[in-house]
């Protein structure tokens, strides 16, 4: 209440005192309303900030339950992932080793096929080689022997020319007697088919030179050509020809006289010329027929060592062939032997392994969940302790909130109360002063008459 009351001017009715009266009661409920109000109004602060500071101490509590719960479970996850990881490298392992058996049987089975494939492709390369080789020989043969043949054309038409030529002269074949001492044709043994070709043109040279040689000389030429028939029948007609120029009485008897003595003449010549070439030719007809009979004997063995050498050459492929299948069947032997022992092997030194590492995996299970163990509760201890001392914090925090709050208002509401303590004693005090004045003004009936 502040002092705004103007001095009292000296009247003092009933009326004004009266009003000064009900403005100090009037102003006087206002304050003591607006004290309630700030009462009421304090309590319910207090009351919404209790409100405050509990749920701030429940949200503070809430977040540190929920770290404790994360830490817990960050511990129940650390130690279920160490489990899981253990349990499933153990049934991986153990599920590798009861697979170890189908697994070696499956390598085995694919090791074996692939074996027999190699083998198979081995053999069928080795028969197919003897395929494309086996009939080799046999047309070597029949070119080999071809090629005798045509060795021989020469010599067949050599022989058939003596033979015409024999024939012409003889009028027959003469008998070829057994050969003599001296009269053998000696060919040596021959040990190739280009042998027996160079034997058999060399023979046919000898033949060819026999039969030149039956041919030589001027008998040979005379009876052997047309020259002695061509000079019979020159001569018959320039005989007919000096005949019937000449024109005799006996026209007809000259000219058949010289016809028949011409004719007489060329077979008396034919006839002695005949001699030499009988006696030659039975001569020379035997060495040409005993050198075609070596020549035969010599082409027949040719031919007997082309198919010998053809025979052995199919034997000997053949003998390649068994023995390069049966070099197959042996490598497969051993590669499969081979193959067992390693896989052998290998399934051992693979269950070994396994084993060990089921054994180590077992230490280290141990190892790792006390490690993990230790880290953990090392981390719940020092999360508890934060939790600690973030509550403490948040109490201590909370209680001087608290009392800040509880100061600030008791300070409000001194305030409040001194200013209506000091309104009241501002209006007691003028209304003391104003009656005190007026007694000092104005006495008292009584004391007036006492005076």
């Amino acid at each position: 209440m502040k002092d705004s009351l103007v001095a009292p001017a000296g009247l003092f009715s009933p009326e004004r005192q009266r009003r000064l009266l009900d403005a100090l009661i009037s102003r006087y409920q206002v304050c003591s309303r607006e004290r309630n109000d700030l009462i009421q109004q304090h309590a319910s602060q207090r009351e919404a900030e209790e409100k405050q500071l509990l749920n701030d101490r429940s949200g503070v509590t809430a977040d540190c339950r929920q770290k404790r719960r994360q830490t817990l479970t960050q511990w129940d996850a650390a130690e279920e992932d160490v489990f899981a990881a253990y349990e499933q490298r153990t049934i991986d392992l153990r599920h590798k080793l009861h697979r170890l058996a189908s697994l070696y049987r499956k390598k085995s089975t694919e090791g074996q096929q692939a074996i027999e494939r190699k083998v198979e492709a081995r053999r069928d390369a080795v028969l197919a080689q003897y395929e494309s080789r086996k009939d080799q020989p046999g047309i070597q043969s029949r070119k080999e022997i071809e090629q005798i043949n045509a060795s021989l054309q020469p010599l067949h038409r050599d022989l058939e020319e003596a033979r015409e030529l024999t024939v012409r002269r003889l009028d027959r074949l003469p008998s070829v007697p057994p050969a003599g001492p001296g009269e053998s044709v000696d060919v040596p043994a021959t040990e190739s088919v280009p042998q027996t070709v160079d034997a058999v043109a060399r023979l046919t040279r000898q033949s060819r030179q026999l039969i030149d040689e039956m041919h030589s000389g001027a008998a040979a030429k005379f009876v052997d050509s047309f020259y002695l028939p061509a000079g019979v029948a020159i001569a018959v007609v320039f005989w007919s020809l000096g005949v019937i120029i000449a024109r005799p009485s006996a026209f007809w008897l000259y000219l058949v006289s010289g016809v028949v003595a011409a004719g007489l003449i060329g077979f008396a010549i034919f006839a002695a010329l005949s001699i030499p070439l009988r006696r030659q030719t039975r001569r020379l007809y035997p060495m040409v027929y005993r050198i075609g009979e070596a020549t035969e004997q010599t082409a027949a063995a040719g031919k007997k060592l082309s198919v010998d050498q053809a025979k052995a050459t199919s034997q000997e492929l053949i003998d390649r062939r068994d023995q390069h299948l049966r070099a197959a069947s042996a490598w497969q032997q051993e590669q499969l032997s081979a193959l067992e022992t390693q896989l052998t092997q290998e399934k051992e030194q693979a269950q070994q392994r396994l084993q060990a590492e089921l054994d180590q995996l077992g230490d280290n299970f141990h190892s790792t969940w006390g490690d993990v163990s230790s880290k953990m509760h090392q981390q719940a201890e020092s999360v508890a302790g934060e939790i600690t001392q973030h509550l403490a914090k948040t109490d201590s925090v909370l209680h001087a909130q608290r009392e800040e709050n509880a100061s600030r208002r008791k300070q409000e509401l001194e305030r409040v109360s001194r200013r209506i303590r000091s309104g009241l004693k501002i209006g007691f005090d003028r209304i003391e002063s104003t009656a005190s004045h007026a007694a000092q003004r104005f006495q008292s009936w009584q004391q007036i008459l006492e005076s």
